[in-house]
Parts: structure tokens; C-alpha cells; sequence
């Protein structure tokens, strides 16, 4: 009971130091390991205790119907070796359960430096209960070390002295069960403890950026107490944008845009060169040093689209698609159409369209590509009498 005690502590110990950062300890470190095999340890122990003392012969216990064969018979069955032997399992046991109580506070204890701090430390750190049930322990492992060496004072004997043996042999592990009792009964339960302070760690954290919580009216006062969880998802998500949504957010600042510069280039009407947008390169920008101003400032001069004024709402809704994408991702497009059609104007105005009039009205010359020509050969072959095609032969 004591070893399942201060086990216990130590994982408690480790919850509330794991639980504001998970990820604050190794899983395979030596302490890691050492919690892994300690237990093993403490209870191959204590089964090679029970196994020496409790699985044997105990017939030597009704032979003590006078002085000889008390001493011949049930003296050296009650001291024999095996008793010893469990006796030294239980120390090296309760030698284990110090040792476990001092591996907690070193891992999941404030250190202190120096040799005394961190006695009087480790001394501080021990729990009250421990300081108790420990050295009761310790008492119950002694009082079978000295039977197995002193049978005046055993449990076995006939008409043994009675006050040690329940003071010394059965008191102890009675007032270890009664202090495990109180301390259970008066101590918080330790979930909800750590419920508690998750929820002191959340308001210090909300104090230093500046969250203020809602009264308890706030959500009353609103409706909230009347939503169901999936009003409360779509109120949500109404909020913050999803879907359409965000799409018809994000059309209605490119409407914005683009009206702001229709205004822009209004006022500017009356001017004879309207306003120029002045390019950001390196030589006047004040940010030049940073990096990547240079594609901000060649795609920031990219990125204005006509608006469009007419009445069609699918070619609006195309052409705010167009403008958001181009502010999304901007290319060069506008720039190399625009070069194209000034390429295109370099040989000069396209001809002039077909007309009939000018066609009929040529007499001589080479015949247009739309035109007939009066040849010989062209009168033969319309005046001619369609060929008739007899056989394979004459193909």
C-alpha cells in the first residue's frame, strides 16, 4: 500500500507538470525508462517474499506442547533462513520506494543548487501522509526482520508476548490504512484539480493579451441558450465567411476597387493626360532593401482592369473574377495585348472592306480572287459538253 501510494503520487506529479506542454518530456530518456522497470522491480521483491515465507511447511507451529520440543522443534522452523531471507527482500522493497519518492521530486520538483538546498528541499517536497505511512512501513519490515532472528517475539509462538505483537507487528499497517482513508476523503479529486488550474493557466493567459470574457447575461440576453448546436455552426459560419460567402465577399471589395477607380479616372477627365501610375522600382523606393519589392512594385502596376459598365450580371461576375485573380495572382497579359495591337498597328490601317461596285467595275488587268476571268480556255471548258466516263481506263 505504501509503494502503490507514492506510485501514485509521482504520476500525479508528472500529469500536472506533462499538462501544460505535452511535449516537455522525452519517451525515451533514462527517466522514462526508470518508471518503466521501477515497478517490476519493487514486485519481483515482494513475490520473492511471499514465495520464502508464505509456501512452506507449517506443522512445526502445533509443536510446542513443552519447553524441549518448543526449542527442538518450532524455534528453528519459526528462524530458519527462509524468514531471513524474505526480511531482506522487504528492505531491498521499502529501499525501492525511496528511491521512487526521490526520483518524483527530482524530475517533477523545482531544483535547488547546492547540497544542503537540495536536501532541505527534497525534505520540503515530501508529503505529510509520506512522513507517516514511510516509516510505518519501515516498522512493519523491521518487526519481521526481528522475529526471524528473536522467536520470544513471534506471531507463532504460544502465548507470545501480546503487546508487541499488535503494537509492533499489526498497529503499524492499521494506521496506514486509516491514513489513506482520511487523506482520500479530505483531498480534492485530482481531475477536477487539474480542470482548475487549466482554467487559472486559460484567464492568466487571456489577462496578457487583453481577452475579456462575456458576462453570464451576455449569452441570455442574445439567445444564445435557445440555438441549437447547428444554428450556432451556421450563425458561424455566416460570420466569418464560407463558401458563396466568401466569394461574394471577396467580388463586392473588387467592386469597390474598381468603382474607386472609375471615380479616380472621372475626375480626371478633364485634364489632357490623365493620371500616370509612377512604377516602384528600386530607384525611388524608399523600401528597397527589403526583399521582394521589386515583384510587388511590377505586379502593384499590373493589376488595374477596366470595370465594366454593362448590364449583363454573368459578364460582371466574369469580369470581377477576372479582376480579383489578376489582384490574387498578377500577370503580364494587359501589357502583352496591348503590344500585340501596337505591332499589329505598325504596317499601317487594315484595307478597306469588299465592294461590288469595285469589283464589276474592273475591265482589264489580273481578275480579283473573287472574280472570273474570260479566257479561251474558260469559255471551252463552261460551252464543252460534260465527259463521259466509259471504263476505268479513261480515269
Amino acid at each position: 500500500m505504501t509503494w502503490e501510494a507514492v506510485r501514485h503520487w509521482g504520476s500525479w506529479q508528472e500529469r500536472q507538470y506533462v499538462d501544460p506542454n505535452p511535449f516537455i518530456l522525452r519517451d525515451d530518456d533514462r527517466r522514462s525508462k526508470v518508471e518503466f522497470w521501477l515497478p517490476l522491480w519493487f514486485y519481483l521483491w515482494l513475490w520473492l517474499n511471499f514465495f520464502m515465507v508464505v509456501p512452506r511447511s507449517w506443522k512445526f507451529t502445533q509443536l510446542q506442547h513443552s519447553e524441549e520440543q518448543t526449542l527442538a522443534k518450532a524455534v528453528p522452523g519459526a528462524t530458519n533462513t527462509r524468514f531471513k531471507v524474505g526480511a531482506f527482500c522487504l528492505v531491498v522493497a521499502w529501499l525501492t520506494i525511496v528511491f521512487s519518492l526521490h526520483h518524483s521530486i527530482k524530475h517533477y520538483k523545482p531544483r535547488h543548487r547546492g547540497i544542503v538546498n537540495r536536501a532541505v528541499g527534497f525534505l520540503q517536497y515530501i508529503p505529510f501522509r509520506f512522513w507517516l505511512i514511510i516509516p510505518l512501513s519501515a516498522a512493519t519490515i523491521a518487526y519481521q526482520a526481528f522475529i526471524s532472528w528473536e522467536f520470544d517475539y513471534s506471531i507463532v509462538k504460544y502465548n507470545g508476548n501480546i503487546p508487541v505483537i499488535y503494537c509492533w507487528g499489526f498497529l503499524p499497517t492499521l494506521l496506514i490504512l486509516y491514513i489513506q482513508y482520511l487523506y482520500g476523503f479530505f483531498s480534492p479529486n485530482e481531475d477536477k484539480d487539474l480542470i482548475r488550474k487549466r482554467r487559472e493557466r486559460g484567464e492568466m493567459i487571456n489577462r496578457e493579451l487583453g481577452i475579456v470574457n462575456k458576462p453570464a447575461w451576455w449569452h441570455r440576453v442574445r439567445g444564445d441558450h435557445l440555438l441549437s448546436f447547428k444554428d450556432k455552426l451556421t450563425r458561424n459560419v455566416h460570420e466569418i465567411g464560407g463558401g458563396r460567402a466568401t466569394g461574394r465577399r471577396i467580388e463586392g471589395d473588387a467592386e469597390r476597387d474598381l468603382r474607386e477607380e472609375a471615380l479616380a479616372a472621372a475626375r480626371d477627365d478633364d485634364i489632357e493626360m490623365g493620371h500616370m501610375h509612377r512604377p516602384l522600382d528600386a530607384s525611388n523606393n524608399p523600401r528597397s532593401d527589403r526583399a521582394g519589392t521589386a515583384s510587388i512594385s511590377s505586379n502593384a502596376s499590373r493589376t488595374f482592369v477596366q470595370p465594366y459598365t454593362g448590364k449583363n450580371e454573368r459578364r460582371r461576375h466574369e469580369r470581377n473574377m477576372e479582376a480579383v485573380a489578376g489582384i490574387l495572382f498578377p500577370n503580364n497579359l494587359a501589357e502583352d495585348r496591348a503590344r500585340r495591337e501596337a505591332q499589329l498597328g505598325l504596317d499601317g490601317p487594315p484595307p478597306p472592306p469588299y465592294m461590288d461596285g469595285q469589283g464589276r467595275g474592273r475591265s482589264s488587268g489580273r481578275p480579283g480572287s473573287t472574280g472570273r476571268s474570260n479566257s479561251t480556255e474558260t469559255n471551252n471548258s463552261i460551252n464543252a459538253p460534260p465527259q463521259q466516263i466509259r471504263s476505268m481506263l479513261d480515269i
